[in-house]
C-alpha cells in the first residue's frame, strides 16, 4: 500500500513541474524614455504569446519556454475624453526592424516561472 501512495505523490509532483510556459514582464524604452503605448509579442518554437505596453510596462504570461524572438510595436494611444486624465507624448512609430520576430534582434530565454526581462530600444 505504500508504494501506491508513493506513487500518487510523485504524479502529482511531476504534474507540477511540466508547466511549459512562462511569465516574463518588464519595461519598453526607446532612446531612455517608456514606451507610451504598444504591444510586445514573444514567439517560440512552442507557440507564440502578447502583452500590451502602458507607460512603458509589460507583463505577459503564458510565454513559451526556451528562446523566443521578440517584436515590438508602438501604437497611438485610444482618444481620452476626458481631458483632465492628461496629455500623451505624440506618437512616434518605431523602426520596422522591432516590427518582425525575426529582424528584431530581440531574444529572451524563457523559463517556467515569473521572470523579469526590460527592452532597451533605438528610435533610429
Amino acid at each position: 500500500m505504500m508504494w501506491r501512495a508513493g506513487i500518487v505523490v510523485l504524479t502529482v509532483i511531476a504534474a507540477g513541474c511540466g508547466r511549459r510556459h512562462g511569465d516574463v514582464n518588464g519595461s519598453v524604452a526607446v532612446d531612455g524614455r517608456p514606451l507610451d503605448y504598444g504591444i510586445v509579442n514573444f514567439v517560440g518554437t512552442a507557440g507564440a504569446a502578447s502583452a500590451p505596453v502602458l507607460d512603458g510596462r509589460f507583463e505577459a504570461g503564458g510565454v513559451p519556454l526556451g528562446t523566443v524572438r521578440i517584436a515590438v510595436r508602438a501604437l497611438p494611444r485610444p482618444v481620452v475624453a476626458d481631458p483632465a486624465a492628461g496629455a500623451t507624448r505624440p506618437f512616434a512609430p518605431l523602426p520596422d526592424r522591432y516590427l518582425s520576430p525575426h529582424d528584431s534582434g530581440l531574444t529572451l530565454e524563457v523559463r517556467p516561472g515569473a521572470q523579469r526581462h526590460d527592452l532597451v530600444l533605438s528610435g533610429t
